[in-house]
């Protein structure tokens, strides 16, 4: 119930925002600056969090909302205790997972850790009927959206999630403004996830990389929330669809010492990347109207894959 509510009190600040901004939260500003859930800081009871990005410096010249979140600002600019309030919001954490102040260290993304992720759906698809080449390179989709050059570069039909990229004039990312809104959503609200709980191998709750190796440290979800991208996924979970028999990048599981044990619950068992929770049979879901649903464990990925695309146009129901 506690997860429900905290999902829910998201949902309030989403549409806040929107009320707001008459727009929705970017996805990012731009790579290791601030992501979706930084956004919802101050229609969450979190504005001085907020005040902190905002008026971020560090040890470059960047100020304000142009600061690198990952670099220097979090391991130098915070004192511990600014840490610490970062790793303390209530409704980033499901208590049937963890408690207290939830940090991660290390040298990949340190930052405040969370259990819940934006749904972010990406098509790997051919780019041309009877061409075989694939928008995405199958062997490393977890980095298809790595920058913001490489999202501008792929086709625009591939990505079809709620968030999308700010309207930023220049390089100013002070200035920016929503790139879309409900109404851009073709599927309505009522049909569309866009938050849920995030599936961290349980050998990696608590800590943001395993190893020192590129693909061992990439594999792990435990990372900060305020950074949306940069080759981790402490803020998002990929739903990514096939197309025309490309490889089955889905149930690629990563290697034994990276994974570990999955979550007793997965929402994509054959996904490392995907959405689970501790939760017996289900995960939760942030539903674009505000409600939140339990999905069954058994859902299809046809049906995932639906709920996540806002312009497939499809009917279908919520299971």
């Amino acid at each position: 119930m506690q997860c429900s509510n905290n999902l829910k009190q998201m949902g309030i600040a989403v549409h806040n925002f929107h009320n707001t901004y008459d727009g929705l939260p970017p996805y990012e500003l731009e790579a290791a600056r601030a992501g979706t859930f930084c956004f919802l800081f101050s229609f969450g009871e979190q504005t001085a969090l907020w005040d902190m990005i905002t008026n971020a410096s560090d040890t470059t010249t960047d100020k304000g909302l142009n600061v690198n979140l990952y670099g220097g600002w979090w391991t130098t600019t915070l004192t511990d205790d600014q840490r610490k309030a970062f790793g303390s919001v209530n409704w980033m954490k499901c208590p049937s997972r963890r408690s207290g102040v939830a940090v991660a260290t290390g040298t990949s993304q340190p930052g405040p850790q969370s259990d819940y992720a934006i749904v972010v759906y990406v098509s790997d698809r051919t780019i041309a009927a009877g061409k075989t080449t694939s928008a995405i390179n199958p062997t490393s989709w977890w980095n298809y959206l790595h920058t913001r050059s490489q999202f501008n570069s792929q086709p625009a039909d591939n990505w079809r999630s709620p968030w999308t990229l700010a309207n930023i004039p220049g390089s100013d990312r002070a200035k920016w403004t929503p790139a879309s809104n409900f109404s851009d959503w073709v599927d309505g609200t009522s049909n569309q996830l866009i938050i849920g709980e995030k599936h961290i191998p349980t050998n990696a709750i608590g800590v943001c990389e395993l190893g020192s190796g590129a693909t061992e440290k990439v594999l792990i979800a435990d990372c900060s929330y305020l950074i949306t991208d940069w080759n981790r996924w402490g803020a998002m979970a990929r739903i990514v669809k096939r197309y025309n028999g490309l490889p089955n990048i889905l149930t690629t599981k990563p290697s034994d010492k990276s994974e570990g044990t999955t979550s007793p619950v997965d929402c994509r068992p054959g996904d490392g990347y995907g959405f689970g929770s501790t939760h017996a049979g289900v995960c939760q879901f942030l539903i674009g109207d505000g409600s939140v649903r339990n999905l069954s464990t058994t859902t299809s990925e046809d049906v995932m894959f639906m709920l996540s695309d806002t312009r497939d146009k499809g009917s279908v129901s919520l299971p």
